[in-house]
């Protein structure tokens, strides 16, 4: 009998995916990239308005967005999605796709509710990585006065003043 090797990435044929960046050649990398990784239902926007409209009237399963599209900053839809307690993806886990990478802005990104930070030029090895990252790592969501998010921490330290608390509205 052959032993069943577990592959995180045998149920992505199932969820649905909004990608969003206004280079065309970069949403077709990624789209061939996760198709060949089984994600079936893929929804790729190149304008930002079209995205944030998007966001709020649809449910993914993640998001996958570039800073900037255009003149749109999709950084900042992050943040204003994290703390719109009726946007429809609230909690969905977002790839931030970026040229940027200074320790500020990986900051910056990380500090608006970012689940995902991936680099341009990425290798499929790279997203693969990512997606891996949330499927089997997925992170508690923190919500308080100054940030919503998932839990910036992915090292469990002793801590000896827990000020966080499980907020039961999520699932």
């Amino acid at each position: 009998m052959q032993k069943q090797i577990y592959d995180a990435t045998n149920f992505l044929g199932s969820i649905k995916v909004l990608l969003s960046d206004d280079d065309k050649l970069t949403v077709k990398l990624v789209s061939d990239t996760l198709q060949v990784f089984g994600v079936k239902n893929i929804k790729c926007l190149y304008d930002g308005d079209e995205t944030k409209k998007e966001v709020y009237n649809k449910k993914y399963d993640l998001i996958i967005i570039d800073w900037k599209i255009g003149n749109f900053d999709g950084c900042n839809l992050v943040k204003e999605l994290r703390f719109d307690e009726k946007a429809k993806n609230r909690y969905t886990p977002v790839i931030l796709l970026t040229g940027k990478s200074t320790a500020e802005e990986v900051k910056e990104a990380r500090d608006n509710g970012v689940t995902e930070f991936l680099l341009k030029p990425f290798s499929v090895k790279k997203l693969r990585e990512k997606l891996i990252e949330i499927v089997e790592h997925p992170r508690n969501f923190i919500i308080s006065r100054n940030y919503i998010g998932p839990d910036r921490r992915r090292v469990n330290l002793k801590v000896e003043n827990e000020r966080r608390q499980n907020n039961p509205d999520i699932e």
